[in-house]
Parts: structure tokens; sequence; C-alpha cells
């Protein structure tokens, strides 16, 4: 498993009575982030999970992921920074295991483990995506378009309905 933030957890190193990961991302891991998702900066990158035996087979992850990002502003075109916090609760089962589940909408899929492993780090940071804003915008700007009641002539003829107007419009004889 080559991800930008891999952290490979196996089932038979999870004590019985659950095991507790805290890990940061790397420099490097956080600029490979920022690459793959499309920000303008990515930093902070923290994970603290509990990660605790489930149904004799399976793991049961839960905790948070959190970092800080850079993006521009769709409306001032300014870099700004936000803090996104995700939550994560997920289930890990073996293959033949998680088959057997209906796709119920209500409910999420287990993720599998692969010869008793698997990368809760690609996990984390696919639920972390989740969290930043396709259309960025900087607190307290708005896109406002204010329309001035009086209007110039020239204005008025430049606007391509101003001939259907007065079409509509019957005339006074």
């Amino acid at each position: 498993m080559n991800n930008e933030f891999s952290r490979v957890i196996d089932i038979v190193k999870i004590k019985p009575s659950g095991t507790k990961l805290q890990t940061i991302g790397s420099d490097d891991e956080c600029h490979a982030l920022k690459n793959r998702l499309g920000v303008e900066g990515f930093m902070n990158l923290r994970m603290d999970v509990d990660i605790t035996p489930w149904r004799k087979q399976g793991l049961r992850v839960e905790g948070v992921v959190e970092a800080d990002i850079e993006q521009i502003c769709g409306v001032s075109l300014e870099t700004i920074v936000q803090h996104i916090e995700e939550p994560l609760a997920f289930f890990l089962l073996p293959e033949h295991l998680a088959k057997g589940m209906a796709d119920d909408e209500d409910e999420d899929l287990p993720e599998i483990l692969q010869n008793g492993r698997a990368d809760i780090g690609e996990i984390a940071i696919q639920n972390l995506s989740l969290g930043i804003s396709p259309y960025p915008r900087k607190n307290g700007v708005s896109l406002s378009y204010l329309e001035s009641e009086e209007v110039d002539e020239d204005q008025k003829q430049d606007n391509p309905f101003a001939v259907l107007e007065r079409l509509s419009t019957p005339k006074a004889d």
C-alpha cells in the first residue's frame, strides 16, 4: 500500500482490550496530500483513534482526524485557512465476512481487512476530504448584486431585453 498518509494496522497486534493510535502527518505527507486534494496548503494533520476487537474477526475504529487547509476564497480570491475535523467510526472485517453484508443505504459497509491488515490512514484521509468545502468562502464575504433603480438610457439600450420590452408594451395613441 503506497498512500500519502499510510498507517497500516495488523489485527494480530491489537490488544484484546483495544489499542489507542495517535499520529501526526509529516511535512512530506502533508505536501503530498495538498497535491492530491487540490488545496493551496495542507498542515497540522493529526489522527487520534481507538481500535478495539469486534466480533472475534473484526475491528472497530473510532476517533477523529483533523487538519488545517488553505484554500482560495471563491468570492474575494484571498487565501483562507480552515480547520477541518471529521469523526471516524467504521468497522474492519475480513473480505469473506464483508461479502455477506447487504448494501443497506442507512448503514456504511465495513472496510475490508486484507490478510488481517488495513490502512486506516487512507480511510481517515478519505473521511477528512469530505469536510473540504468545494466552494470555500471567507467569513463575512458574500456575493451580493445590488441593482440601481436609476438606469442610464445608454445602459437601457445595451440591455438585450429592452427591444422585447418595447414590443410587448402597447403604444398609447
